[in-house]
């Protein structure tokens, strides 16, 4: 039976000189979207090798819970104030358990 889980892994490069501020506001956002009804996971990490790409791995349990969070406040504030600080869009890739 397929999972009705959401899962996403994000890849989101940040402007060097912006990398302090959207790290502070990345984390107050991680601390909030933890304790959502329906998120099992949420991994805010950087790359290694390049620490100014941003790597989210998160899991929802539902449709309806990865809907419910992407109307938050305070996720659609983080998506406005990320607007004028990034090299490139947000690479998003849905997953699926196997």
């Amino acid at each position: 039976m397929k999972s009705e889980k959401i899962i996403t892994h994000v890849i989101i490069d940040i402007n060097p000189d912006c990398i302090k501020e959207v790290l502070s506001g990345a984390k107050v956002t991680r601390d909030k979207i933890m304790v959502e009804e329906g998120c099992e996971v949420f991994n805010l990490t950087i790359k290694k090798d390049n620490p100014f790409t941003l790597v989210v791995f998160a899991v929802y349990t539902s449709e309806k819970t990865y809907q419910w969070h992407l109307k938050q406040d305070y996720v659609k504030s983080f998506f406005k104030f990320l607007e004028d600080k990034l090299f490139a869009a947000p690479l998003v890739t849905y997953l699926e358990e196997v």
